[in-house]
């Protein structure tokens, strides 16, 4: 996220891990700035101190929370234990994915995942990104929502070619507006 919103590094977390820091103090001072609306947090300059990081998630997500109105928290697909105690916290889950083969298959394990560590179905949402406006396969999208049974269902029809040259042009802040 900070090289495609034009910052020069990440906003190294690393440092909340050390034992004598104050993980508060250091949660707000790691973040970078980049309007005065947005700022972004992470990931570690180098990854191998990741691990450490990892058992500060939750005082970070929760300093993040009292003190911002929204908070996006971009995890990996492969959900260990970090992505499952976020998923566990938040207010609403938006599962992201696409129409290609084998989407649908992933996005029901992520969903029953979720469902199984105590997330509420009515809280999961489910965005189908870069949808194709020609082709509406209404099937496809049914199927999908028996996995996520009462979620609420969302298909993003612009973001196809043009969102990858937006981002690659160093455009993501307008891409956002």
């Amino acid at each position: 996220a900070y090289s495609y919103l034009g910052l020069d590094g990440p906003a190294d977390l690393s440092p909340i891990a050390e034992p004598s820091s104050n993980v508060r103090d250091v949660c707000q001072r790691s973040g970078r700035k980049v309007t005065n609306l947005l700022s972004v947090w992470g990931p570690c300059v180098r990854p191998e101190l990741a691990e450490t990081v990892v058992p500060h998630v939750g005082e970070l997500l929760s300093m993040l929370s009292d003190t911002h109105d929204l908070v996006i928290v971009d995890t990996s697909s492969d959900w260990g234990d970090e992505a499952a105690a976020t998923a566990q916290m938040c207010d609403r889950l938006i599962l992201v994915s696409d129409e290609r083969a084998g989407a649908i298959g992933s996005l029901s394990r992520a969903a029953a995942l979720a469902v199984r560590l105590g997330v509420a179905r009515t809280r999961i949402m489910r965005v189908m990104n870069r949808c194709d406006r020609r082709h509406r396969d209404e099937g496809f999208l049914a199927r999908a929502d028996v996995g996520l049974e009462t979620a609420r269902s969302f298909r993003v029809l612009d973001g196809d070619v043009e969102v990858a040259e937006l981002l690659s042009a160093g455009h993501a802040l307008d891409l956002a507006k």
